[in-house]
């Protein structure tokens, strides 16, 4: 019924130079640890910051005892455990209890193939089977997970699928990004004292890759799209001639200008038609036909599993694109390259994280402006079967996503009463 890889990262494993005193992975953090306190102790820093290292410290340490007694030593502990880790502390009162969020997601979906559970009204009742076959030891673990996702479902209007089980695992009360930030800041911290007191670059790889580790979004931040700052940026940006917006205005070739032109315009069908970067990609000339009402054109696109759907997107928003592509076309496609293919998705999200750069945007990527649509549809207009339709969600669920309101949306209402 379910694949528990669907909902957990990959843990491959990494072996570094050897640092280890012979007593396993457990008992090299514990001595590091101990080393560590001392040197912060003996080094005159705040007592404030030594608060919120000793924090990150008894954390790793109820870890490594959880989870890296079975490594032989330090050396055999690579940035996939440190990553884990951070992830694993941010619900770190619920981790020490319940177990990381993979193994939680892991016990549901043991739960439900076992039990062959679809709905919520068999839910409840095999629940209270499941409980009176499961072993005491594991028994608390076993009754806050499936009680958990229950109240979640219950809460959410949601159903039982991949979706809500996904939702449930980034669920929950966390800390606030800037303390996460905080607490990676000294994980590299320990991780530099142990390189320095070694006189070796043991974890040099490692710190680079847990600088490069994203932060866990909440849930709440899943798919809210740009600011209202950034927002501004983008419209500021998509009002300018392209052509008079490249840099070197005395070396533009009629081919940069059309890179320009065809950037934008992808920009424009993910934002303002809220299509899948591929979707705008495949995107024909001959795709796109006036609407009945003459202010729209209707897309028809190719989404998923090569359904076809009709989208509507405003003339004003896509039509000086469209003259100028005409025009100037070099394919079939409006993303057409030189030689007549859609371009790549990489190379779109290359051009587009470059514009939004040199806008002062401070979000990038492609998806995001899927997500842009997709919350600004549910804020203003409200109807998530008419948004389903609009994104292409076989699941009206997976479009529930979008009805979160976000803080500034209840800031607005408030402002516009009376």
């Amino acid at each position: 019924m379910y694949d528990v890889s669907e909902f957990s990262k990959s843990n491959d494993q990494g072996v570094l130079s050897a640092i280890d005193s012979a007593n396993g992975a457990n008992s090299d953090v514990t001595i590091w640890v101990s080393k560590y306190r001392k040197h912060l102790s003996d080094s005159g820093i705040s007592s404030n910051t030594i608060a919120l290292y000793s924090h990150t410290l008894n954390a790793l340490l109820d870890y490594s005892n959880r989870y890296l007694k079975n490594l032989s030593g330090l050396s055999q502990v690579n940035e996939h455990h440190f990553n884990d880790f951070l992830e694993w502390i941010e619900q770190y009162s619920i981790s020490k209890l319940y177990g990381s969020k993979n193994e939680r997601i892991d016990t549901l979906v043991k739960f439900l193939n076992l039990k062959q559970v679809h709905t919520i009204e068999e839910y409840r009742r095999m629940a209270d089977e499941y409980y009176s076959d499961t072993d005491d030891s594991e028994i608390d673990v076993v009754e806050y997970v499936i009680e958990g996702y229950y109240k979640f479902l219950t809460t959410m209007g949601m159903s039982i699928n991949k979706e809500s089980i996904l939702l449930y695992k980034e669920s929950g009360e966390k800390v606030s990004l800037a303390t996460m930030g905080q607490r990676r800041i000294a994980l590299i911290a320990f991780l530099n004292y142990i390189d320095n007191y070694t006189k070796a670059e043991h974890f040099v790889n490692i710190k680079w890759k847990i600088k490069r580790y994203t932060l866990p979004k909440h849930a709440n931040e899943l798919c809210t799209g740009f600011d209202k700052e950034d927002t501004k940026k983008i419209v500021e940006m998509l009002s300018q001639n392209p052509a008079t917006a490249l840099l070197d205005k005395g070396s533009i070739q009629k081919n940069s200008e059309y890179c320009e032109w065809r950037n934008r315009a992808m920009i424009v069908l993910m934002m303002g038609a809220g299509l899948r970067s591929s979707e705008a990609l495949n995107l024909k000339f001959t795709d796109i036909t006036e609407g009945k009402n003459g202010q729209t054109y209707v897309l028809k696109v190719l989404g998923k599993g090569n359904k076809i759907r009709r989208v509507p997107i405003k003339k004003s928003t896509i039509d000086s694109y469209l003259d100028y592509l005409s025009v100037n076309a070099q394919g079939e496609f409006l993303s057409s390259t030189r030689s007549g293919v859609p371009m790549s998705r990489g190379n779109l999200y290359d051009a587009v994280s470059k514009l939004l750069r040199k806008s002062g945007v401070s979000q990038v990527g492609l998806h995001i402006f899927r997500h842009h649509f997709g919350s600004t549809f549910a804020s203003q207009q409200g109807n998530m079967k008419v948004l389903q339709q609009l994104l292409g969600h076989v699941d009206l669920t997976t479009t529930m996503i979008y009805s979160q309101i976000n803080d500034e949306v209840l800031a607005d209402a408030v402002l516009s009463i009376g």
